[in-house]
Formats: structure tokens, C-alpha cells, sequence
């Protein structure tokens, strides 16, 4: 399926995977083996999967002291993220490791248990006022902009780096969770909510882990099959761009009615 003069690439990923097999096999490679995955994008198989095992706890701390154990969650996304910020400043932990390890990671996925928790509390009143929500919209957005601006504005600096790679992901995870709040448990949001209750995104969600999973594949084999250099402008780039999108969605769709979605029914089936 690729002959090139770039296919020792491919080369090199295989023998990652002849040698880590097994922990991509029991999901532990974004620890043993962080700078030899097998499959590189796969890291999010293992980190997804180990915050999932561990989910159960933070849930039955939640359960057993409701919005008490909030300061739990706030005491440990302040020190993961303030370890994420010495770790870089000092560059003592490469930047790879940073980026897929699971307790590097456990801030975001609290965030999103926590907001879980506050949509399903029944004894909270489902209202807030239209300027509260206003100002809402304006500091989530605000706040996610400036980190970026921050980061073009002072990049390569030391402590400017370390400040974006220690808030940035909280950032965009606090505006997605804005979002979901304000669509979905407060019924508001205007334009924003209608555009994302859209029917088109339906199947587009349901193939999205696809999606991830085989597009970088493709790109890899593609570029392993040029034969010849490629000068880049900005239409060659929207073509390859749109050319790759599409083309990953088609076999995203294969792999999920293929894997994903038989899955899926034999889970629920062993489940009922």
C-alpha cells in the first residue's frame, strides 16, 4: 500500500510496534513507553482509558460529600497544573510526557465530572439571568483568547510557555463546559445553541473517535506515496486539507460500522 522515498517512517513506527505491542494491547504505553508509541495518536486509547477506571472514585467522593468534594477537585487541578508549570519552566519533564500522561490530564476530565454532577442535581433550579450569562460568554471567551494572544505575543519565552502549557487546556475545557452548561441545562445560548443542535452533527459525533483514530494513518501513508516535494500555497493546502478530511470521514465510516458500532450493541446486550 506505500512505496516511497520516505517510507522508512513507517518503518521505524512498525518496529515501535513489534517492540511495545503489549502495552498498547493493555493501554499503559503513555507510561512505558512514552517516546516509542506504537501508533502514536493511540496515546488518547490509554489515557481515556485510565481516567475512565479511575472515574468511579471522584464520583463516589461526590456522592458520599456532594459539593464539598468541589475543593477536592480544585486543590488537585491547582497542583497538577502548577506541577505542569515548574515542569516546563525548569524543563525537567519532556513536553511529551506532559502532553499524554494521565495525571497531567485528570484536571480536565474533574471539570467535566464536576459539571456532570451540577447538570444532574435535581434540587438545583435550572435558571440564570440573561446578563449573568452574558458576562459568562464574555470571560470564557475572553480568557481562552488571551492565553493564544499571550502565547503569539511573547512565544519562546521562558515563563510565557510554561504559563500557556499550565492553563491553556483548562481554558478550552472551561469554554467548552460553558457551552454544554448553558445549551443544554439552561436551554439558552441563542445562535450558538442552534448551530450545535443541528441534525448534520449527529453522525459526525458518532464517528469522531473514528475519525481520530485513522486520519493520521492516512496522511502518513499519503505523504509516504509522494514521490516528488510539494510547494504549499493556500489553495493547494485548502485542497489537501478537504481532500484529507473527506476521505478520513469515509473510512472513519467503514471502521465504525465495521468495529465501533457492533461493538457498541454487544456491550449494551452483555450490559441488559
Amino acid at each position: 500500500m506505500v512505496d516511497g522515498p520516505t517510507v522508512a517512517h513507517l518503518e521505524n513506527e512498525a518496529g515501535s510496534c513489534k517492540r511495545w505491542w503489549w502495552a498498547c494491547l493493555l493501554l499503559v504505553q503513555n507510561y512505558v513507553n512514552v517516546r516509542d508509541n506504537c501508533l502514536e495518536i493511540t496515546w488518547y486509547l490509554s489515557t481515556d482509558f485510565q481516567l475512565i477506571v479511575i472515574s468511579p472514585l471522584f464520583i463516589f467522593i461526590l456522592w458520599k460529600y456532594k459539593y464539598k468534594a468541589f475543593w477536592l477537585f480544585v486543590a488537585i487541578i491547582c497542583s497538577t497544573q502548577l506541577g505542569i508549570f515548574f515542569a516546563r519552566y525548569n524543563d525537567t519533564i519532556p513536553s511529551r510526557e506532559i502532553y499524554g500522561q494521565t495525571h497531567f490530564r485528570i484536571a480536565q476530565y474533574l471539570i467535566g465530572i464536576g459539571l456532570g454532577y451540577k447538570m444532574n442535581d435535581l434540587d438545583v433550579k435550572h435558571f440564570m439571568r440573561k446578563r449573568y450569562q452574558l458576562i459568562g460568554w464574555l470571560a470564557s471567551f475572553s480568557i481562552f483568547i488571551g492565553i493564544q494572544i499571550i502565547r503569539e505575543t511573547y512565544r519562546n519565552q521562558r515563563f510565557a510557555e510554561a504559563f500557556f502549557s499550565s492553563v491553556h487546556r483548562i481554558a478550552f475545557v472551561g469554554l467548552v463546559s460553558w457551552i454544554i452548561y448553558v445549551c443544554h441545562y439552561l436551554k439558552s445560548g441563542g445562535i450558538v445553541n442552534w448551530f450545535l443542535s443541528q441534525p448534520l452533527w449527529q453522525p459526525i459525533a458518532k464517528i469522531s473517535l473514528s475519525i481520530y483514530l485513522i486520519h493520521t494513518t492516512y496522511i502518513i501513508m499519503s505523504n509516504v506515496n509522494s514521490e516528488d516535494c510539494m510547494h504549499l500555497n493556500a489553495t493547494w493546502l485548502m485542497h489537501i486539507l478537504f481532500g484529507d478530511f473527506v476521505i478520513a470521514t469515509l473510512l472513519a465510516s467503514i471502521l465504525y460500522l465495521v468495529i465501533e458500532a457492533p461493538s457498541n450493541l454487544i456491550i449494551k446486550y452483555l450490559i441488559k
